[in-house]
């Protein structure tokens, strides 16, 4: 990887200097996003990446940052909270999008003044940009959760029909659709990992004695516990103390 990122000046002012690990973050992501439309193997899958995009994945983050994984889901958090990236979900990837890339790194026309952005659009920008607004928009529409989190959520809900009988537990549209934002939300805002934090994490408690009669909904997961903490937090954290996924335990819904 060549070439170059620009930094602006009023980033002095933003505050997010003083935070040593959450300034290496964002550099990081700068520099790792792509400055031109590309087409990157992920796998066995082809995807398309636009200017100021990127394929993020928090282990090798960590990694090369020199951080924890739990510090990189704070700063990715942190800096979706402010507006500076969005992320977009997949079953086997995240991909970061820079909010506002071709304002600040796109070379200007020849003719075309160097002026600095408006100050509502620098790093600290507490005003979305108008195809920001338009991505929050479109991420509580119900139509537009991706559908592998529909998925995931189906398939849970079917799980826990078939322990509990029909009764006392209905699988319908809305209760699909309910989980499924539930764990949108828990990698849109959160930061967690479908595939490395959400699933194995589930598929551990609906086996586990304590847990399976705790998890019996997903809209659950982002309510908060007796400790103060959100529901999944203490979820994962005791699934990690449990030796992380338990060797030949079979996978019930995904």
């Amino acid at each position: 990887m060549d070439g170059w990122v620009k930094l602006w000046r009023k980033s002095l002012e933003s505050g997010l200097l003083q935070n040593h690990q959450l300034w290496a973050f964002w550099c990081w992501c700068l520099m790792k996003a792509s400055h031109k439309t590309k087409k990157q193997m992920i796998g066995y899958q082809m995807v398309e990446l636009k200017p100021g995009q990127f394929v993020f994945g928090r282990k090798q983050a960590a990694n090369e940052l020199g951080m924890s994984e739990q510090q990189v889901r704070t700063c990715l958090k942190k800096l979706k909270k402010l507006q500076n990236l969005t992320t977009k979900p997949t079953n086997k990837f995240t991909i970061i999008s820079i909010v506002n890339w071709e304002t600040y790194q796109q070379e200007q026309a020849r003719n075309q003044p160097t002026e600095q952005p408006a100050a509502n659009q620098q790093l600290t920008s507490s005003s979305p940009a108008a195809n920001h607004k338009q991505e929050c928009k479109n991420a509580k529409n119900e139509k537009n959760i991706p559908s592998t989190f529909l998925d995931v959520s189906q398939k849970f809900l079917e799980y826990q029909q078939e322990q509990l009988g029909e009764k006392l537990v209905k699988v319908t549209d809305k209760k699909v659709r309910d989980g499924a934002e539930t764990l949108e939300k828990l990698t849109r805002l959160d930061g967690y990992d479908l595939d490395a934090d959400i699933r194995p994490a589930l598929n551990w408690a609906i086996h586990d004695d304590f847990w399976s009669k705790q998890v019996r909904s997903l809209c659950s997961l982002r309510r908060p516990g007796n400790n103060g903490e959100m529901k999944f937090t203490n979820l994962l954290s005791q699934y990690y103390k449990n030796n992380n996924k338990p060797q030949n335990t079979p996978s019930a819904y995904y």
